[in-house]
């Protein structure tokens, strides 16, 4: 047996790192060029540019999908201009095509990873998508990246979820690794896993569950802590050595199984691996109090735990074994596993796994208390909480003027205390009110939910405010088409309801473009704040519709 293991050449992590680039890419070559997602083109290298004095910074935008012709496209670029050294800057995408464009070159690269939501940076393989995102097949480089780059500063200004993600993604690398050994199978390098790849992969797997929830906490309110620094080096670090140098099995396989459903495109790829990991339990036949830790994780930091987490809302046998087809592709790992695999065996325990993540959202009496709706990669509604409050107290008194015009609680919003008392009324509230906070990009955007739920006569009414800057980007009418649909197939409801003050157009055009149907005006149907009364037009929608 040989047993292999790779590495990248330098590893360097610090709040500050990026001033470390200028003498990297001169320690390389003379003639850079950076290859860049379109968010760091717009956020980082800018600050960057400002920094880097006598360093000229050549900037290609990466395209966004890591497919052929993008590859194509960039390779004949560094050949063209006599390019010695790529940089590839940004998200796993984008850093997977810069390291392919560097092999297929003879470069060195060097990752700068912006966001810490793969372990893609350290590796010496690549995934190749179709440009529809479809996986297509994995590409491996001759040698790992020379530098990889990792400033922890950058990480924590992004939005959590890339972390949490990155997490996932993370959370697979032990189980697959365990199930490489166990079946005595080989790595990602062509050998068989060290001691050193095996005792990386169990101690990413210990820091996860050690510190995921506090690097979420600390991520989301931008602080570089200690336990933010361990978790980037658990997803980017002992995650990229760990499954590299001990091998793949059912979580990475699930993932590009699920990429051949449309609806799960706009989800991460550690959303999607996560919900790997919880149905590769089921092909191992994992002990219940495993299954339970881990879906406790994965409930605690916010990952999928069911497939409609990932945008899979109706469950569809003859769909779920397109991914189940395409997960037991004879190449892929998911045949490390210690049984034999067929799709059917992979239909059942994604089924087996989903049922579980849903069991586990009930609590007590109230069926469907879901924390989180994904709506994309995007938008997420968050059930509201107490700790809420100040997002929206802050965002209602900062936009009195816009918001007053059409909402008349603004005008009682007075301080902290009112708003308190209302999100405690709600929480106390028997379940005929479930109010979400909408969530862009991490961040607070506004509120939605059922205003009233009549479960004797199964029909729910739809109220929502956005904040004004985040207008016309199409989040409230994306937002309400999952509120439909979790209603109708989860809560069990006929009938919604929308209603919406004449005058207001934009909020109007929301249930008209989502095939509701006008059934008239409701006369004086709301009082504002100044005692007037403003007419309503009524829109609904039926299950049936």
């Amino acid at each position: 047996m040989i047993f292999k293991a790779v590495f990248p050449g330098k590893y360097i992590q610090s709040e500050h790192a990026l001033a470390e680039l200028p003498g990297l890419v001169n320690l390389f070559g003379k003639n850079g060029l950076i290859l860049a997602s379109p968010t760091v083109k717009k956020t980082i290298l800018p600050e960057c540019n400002r920094n880097y004095v006598g360093f000229p910074l050549n900037v290609e935008e990466f395209n966004g999908e890591c497919c052929e012709s993008e590859i194509i496209r960039l390779t004949e670029m560094v050949i063209n201009n006599h390019i010695d050294v790529l940089v590839g800057m940004g998200g796993g995408k984008a850093i997977d095509t810069a390291k392919i464009v560097a092999d297929k070159t003879a470069i060195p690269v060097i990752i700068v990873p912006t966001i810490a939501s793969t372990d893609a940076p350290c590796s010496g393989c690549a995934v190749i998508y179709n440009e529809q995102g479809i996986f297509e097949s994995v590409y491996y480089q001759k040698m790992n990246p020379e530098v990889v780059l990792v400033d922890l500063k950058v990480i924590a200004s992004a939005p959590s979820r890339f972390l949490v993600a990155g997490m996932g993604d993370a959370l697979a690398t032990w189980f697959e690794a365990k199930s490489c050994i166990e079946s005595s199978s080989k790595n990602e390098c062509g050998g068989y896993s060290t001691l050193l790849a095996l005792y990386v992969a169990k101690l990413c797997y210990d820091t996860l569950m050690k510190y995921g929830k506090d690097a979420k906490i600390d991520c989301e309110n931008h602080i570089a802590s200690s336990a933010l620094n361990f978790i980037v080096e658990a997803n980017t670090l002992l995650s990229g050595i760990g499954f590299e140098s001990s091998g793949l099995a059912a979580a990475h396989s699930i993932h590009n199984g699920l990429t051949a459903l449309n609806e799960t495109h706009s989800f991460y790829h550690g959303e999607k691996v996560a919900f790997g990991v919880l149905t590769g339990l089921f092909l191992s036949s994992a002990t219940p109090e495993e299954i339970d830790k881990v879906y406790s994780f994965c409930e605690e930091i916010g990952l999928p735990t069911t497939l409609s987490d990932i945008g899979i809302h109706e469950i569809d046998k003859t769909q779920l074994m397109k991914v189940a087809i395409k997960a037991c592709n004879p190449q892929e790992g998911i045949h490390h596993e210690t049984v034999k695999i067929t799709p059917h065996k992979v239909l059942t325990a994604l089924i087996k796994a989903n049922k579980t993540g849903q069991k586990r959202k009930l609590t007590g009496k109230k069926e469907n208390n879901q924390k989180f709706l994904y709506v994309n990669k995007n938008i997420k509604l968050k059930i509201v909480e107490l700790s809420d409050s100040v997002d929206i107290y802050n965002t209602i008194n900062k936009q009195r003027e816009y918001l007053s015009v059409w909402l008349p609680f603004v005008e009682y919003t007075k301080n902290i205390d009112y708003t308190k008392k209302y999100i405690q009324s709600i929480l106390d509230s028997p379940d005929d009110t479930k109010i979400y906070v909408i969530q862009y990009n991490d961040s607070f955007g506004g509120l939605i939910g059922f205003n009233k739920i009549n479960k004797i006569n199964k029909c729910a009414e739809i109220g929502y405010w956005l904040s004004e800057p985040l207008q016309k980007k199409g989040i409230v009418t994306k937002s309400v088409q999952v509120l439909i649909d979790f209603a109708f197939r989860k809560l069990d409801i006929n009938r919604i309801q929308i209603k919406c003050n004449t005058e207001n157009i934009r909020s109007k055009k929301i249930p008209q473009r989502l095939g509701f149907h006008f059934e008239g005006i409701e006369r004086a149907g709301e009082q504002m704040s100044d005692d007037s009364f403003v007419d309503l037009e009524v829109y609904s929608k039926l299950k049936t519709d």
